[in-house]
Parts: structure tokens; sequence; C-alpha cells
């Protein structure tokens, strides 16, 4: 029985609005290697100058992301249903609260990269757990990336792919929308 679902942010609670792709390019990031891990990796000067690169483009969303249809209304819903929720994000803690600030949402827990290694790494995930008070197999997670996935896996936490137009991952549990969730957690 879900107990509790976890919400990926960029791409899932709000509309995909950072140009990844773009970033990517402008800090030299190999492909397939996360970009975080790739500006960890860079001498401290070097290292510096993409962290405001990338804080740059994370403010601008925070500012300026529209919220994925539902979003609210699948939070509301959750909780009449007494299911707890956790918002897991690879962006800053400063982002995350301007994003719920400006959308008026809320959640029982929020994990962002400051709270511990950012996804795929299972850390926050885990942590999301914990903080909700469940056991990883009454878990859901909801994202619309490999790295969500990834990190729910090695969690032990259930997925559910939130697809989008354009983007090539495919899981066989998957929804179109954010309200489909909810046939997932009855």
């Amino acid at each position: 029985m879900i107990r509790a679902v976890l919400l990926d942010m960029d791409g899932t609670l709000t509309e995909p609005y950072i140009d990844w792709k773009g970033l990517r390019d402008e800090i030299g990031v190999p492909e397939g290697i996360p970009i975080l891990e790739y500006i960890n990796g860079l001498p401290e000067g070097r290292r510096e100058e993409a962290l405001r690169a990338l804080e740059a483009r994370e403010e601008d969303a925070a500012r300026n992301a529209p919220p994925t249809e539902g979003a609210g209304e699948l939070l509301k819903r959750l909780r009449s249903m007494g299911i707890r929720t956790a918002l897991v994000t690879n962006s800053s803690r400063r982002c995350v609260e301007a994003v719920l600030e400006r959308l008026g949402l809320s959640f029982d827990a929020v994990l962002s990269r400051d709270d511990g290694r950012i996804k795929p790494a299972p850390d926050l995930v885990k942590k999301a757990v914990v903080a909700l008070g469940v056991r990883p197999e009454d878990a859901l997670m909801v994202g619309d990336g490999i790295y969500d996935l990834e990190a729910a896996r090695a969690a032990g936490v259930k997925f559910l792919l939130l697809r989008r137009p354009g983007y090539r991952l495919e899981y066989e549990a998957s929804v179109g929308s954010l309200l489909e969730v909810l046939h997932w957690v009855v």
C-alpha cells in the first residue's frame, strides 16, 4: 500500500524550464555525467564559475517555471487520502523554497542537493522515506528522468515515470499527467 509519494521538481512538479543541454554545453559537461558531479570535480576557480552558471539558471526557473498542470490538486488530494508527500530534487534549497513559495505549495518533507548526495545516488530518496516515517516499499517516487528512476530503484522505492513530450525515457509504470498518479496510490 502506498503511504507516501515523492516528487521530483524540475520537469515533474514544474514544467521543464532549464535548458540542461545548453548548460552542459556552456560548462563542458560530457554526456552521461551528472552536471553537479562534473562541477564538483572541477578545480576551485572553474567550479565557482560553473556553479554560478547553474545557479543563475535555477534562479531564473524559480522565478518563472510554471507548475505542471494538476500539481496543486494532486498534493491536495494526496493529503485528503492521508498520503504523506516529499519533494526530492537536485536543485538548491534556496531555489526550492522560492518555487514552493511562488506556487503556494507545501510538502511534508523537502530534500534538496544541500541535504546529501544528489540523484542518481539514493541518498535523498532514502532521507525522504525516513523523514516521512514510511518503509521504502510503501513509497512511490514520481519523476521525469533517468536519475529519478535510478535513485528510486537504489533506495528500494517504487517508481512512476511522468512522460514528457520529446523525452526518450520509457518505463513500464508511467503516466501522462500528475493527476493520473492518483490511480497508482489507491
